[in-house]
């Protein structure tokens, strides 16, 4: 169905009804920074009523442009896709059908997903894939959500001896240049980075669900949202972090991110080990990974191109917004 036709709070309550806890609350006002971002494509949403005109399905690509083994290619990332259970039969292919047809007449060259290892999402979207595509997924990275608590960061931070001082500031648009240079710098630095437009910077980086600290050399963004455990519980994911690899500076850098006041009112903190930012600087901070919460980042390609990366698995370093 149409763009038109959708409707966030309708799409928020029906991931509310169908999908397990733990999860985030995706509110509409969530929902619409996803779709509705600058440089998006609001086009690629597929939607499906029932004969009394309830949603029973939704089905989001998100554009980027991506770095990918030295080149740009535009790709989609799927997300949320949500079915009714009584008509998850007839929106199975229609809607991923639907979507990759419109993102083949545009130009888009490869499609990522992520999900869990063996799980249901895994197999639906293998056989999506084998159907549409004539292929299977090529699976990129394994991947862990690491979770810390702000209060113990913060201490551990001190108690190694960092002193929080003026290394940081919050976002303004003034920072706008400073901010896509470092970002873009970054991602010249992995095998596989989003390459942020410079026109999405304010909206991700300032945006009503966004904090973002700047410093000489580093950047730290966290996204404000609600994790359903079944009871909201208020969290800050972080999804962009260009961090000095001098221990003492990022020492100071963190030390002064953490004993903003924003933290108050954050039971948790999450970021996940793909890279670039090495995993044990996050282990050091006290970020745990949650015992059997593995997930992988697959991609599947959509014309002619292929895509791959050349650097081991393990190895890899991935920046991208994880959902």
């Amino acid at each position: 169905m149409s763009v038109p036709d959708l409707d966030l709070a309708e799409v928020a309550a029906l991931m509310r009804a169908t999908w397990p806890v733990p999860c985030w609350n995706y509110t509409e006002e969530l929902l619409h920074g996803y779709i509705y971002r600058p440089t998006g494509d609001a086009g690629l949403t597929s939607i499906r009523r029932n004969e009394a005109g309830e949603l029973t399905g939704f089905l989001c690509y998100v554009p980027y442009e991506l770095t990918f083994a030295s080149t740009s290619k535009r790709c989609l990332f799927g997300s949320f896709w949500t079915s009714d259970r009584a008509a998850a039969n007839t929106s199975f292919l229609s809607m991923p059908k639907e979507l990759i047809d419109k993102a083949r007449a545009r130009g888009y060259s490869g499609l990522l997903a992520i999900n869990e290892p063996g799980s249901f999402a895994e197999r639906s979207y293998e056989m999506v894939t084998r159907f549409l595509l004539g292929t299977s997924p090529t699976k990129l990275r394994e991947f862990e959500t690491l979770l810390g608590q702000p209060r113990r960061i913060a201490r551990r931070i001190v108690d190694a001896g960092a002193v929080p001082g003026s290394l940081a500031a919050r976002y303004e648009p003034e920072h706008r240049a400073q901010a896509f240079e470092l970002l873009r710098a970054q991602a010249t630095d992995c095998d596989l980075a989003w390459a942020v437009p410079e026109a999405d910077v304010d909206f991700l980086l300032g945006g009503d669900h966004a904090r973002t600290w700047l410093g000489e050399g580093a950047l730290l963004n966290v996204r404000c949202v609600e994790m359903l455990l079944p009871r909201k519980v208020s969290m800050a994911h972080l999804d962009h972090c260009v961090l000095p690899r001098d221990p003492g500076r990022r020492g100071a850098f963190l030390a002064t991110v953490f004993a903003d006041p924003f933290w108050e009112g954050i039971a948790f903190v999450s970021t996940t080990d793909l890279g670039p930012t090495p995993p044990q600087v996050f282990t050091d901070l006290g970020f745990i990974a949650p015992a059997g919460k593995r997930q992988q980042l697959l991609l599947s390609s959509l014309d002619e191109t292929r895509l791959e990366l050349k650097t081991p698995m393990p190895e890899r370093k991935i920046a991208l917004h994880t959902f």
